[in-house]
């Protein structure tokens, strides 16, 4: 990985490095998240996912409200126009009324112009939904290069670089042992 040349017949030189793009970005990594740890790597990693994770299932369960504020705005409207009618209403109609009734309850609604305020936010979820998601693809994004960052890391320290120095120094101490029996 370390001595890649982009053009072959050439000598190496920093400029013909084909790792030396990838390297400064794993450094800006480093410097833009103010990483100075292993765990605050993982850490980050972790702490993305997780972020990603929950905006999406918001993004999910404001993706299923609009029809259902759709289906009780018409409720409402329902509601609300037939309780100026003066006529006894029938079975049905009191059945549609009573739950449009608990809609009303629901919300806090008690006159049609109340009812805006829901009109409001289902005009304005669209928007939402699209702001949530930009931050989803920039949280994925920065992900993207955490994980870079990870990979480069490990490929680096081939794993953990505390656990290498040990299995080097027991792999010295063997070597010596090794050469005081002969």
């Amino acid at each position: 990985m370390w001595t890649v040349k982009d053009n072959s017949r050439l000598i190496y030189a920093y400029q013909n490095d084909a790792n030396i793009n990838y390297l400064s970005e794993q450094l800006a990594t480093i410097g833009e998240f103010g990483f100075s740890s292993r765990e605050q790597i993982y850490g980050k990693a972790d702490e993305l996912k997780r972020s990603i994770d929950e905006k999406n299932e918001k993004v999910k369960s404001l993706t299923a409200e609009i029809p259902t504020l759709k289906s009780e705005i018409s409720q409402l409207h329902y509601l609300f126009s037939t309780m100026s009618s003066t006529s006894k209403p029938d079975a049905m109609t009191q059945i549609k009324l009573a739950a449009a009734q608990e809609i009303a309850d629901k919300y806090g609604i008690r006159t049609e112009g109340d009812i805006s305020s829901l009109e409001k936010r289902l005009k304005l979820l669209p928007n939402y939904i699209s702001s949530i998601k930009d931050e989803i693809s920039e949280e994925q994004l920065k992900l993207k290069r955490v994980s870079d960052l990870i990979a480069a890391y490990e490929k680096i320290v081939e794993g953990n670089y505390i656990d290498n120095l040990i299995r080097a120094q027991r792999e010295q101490e063997l070597a010596k042992n090794g050469e005081k029996r002969t």
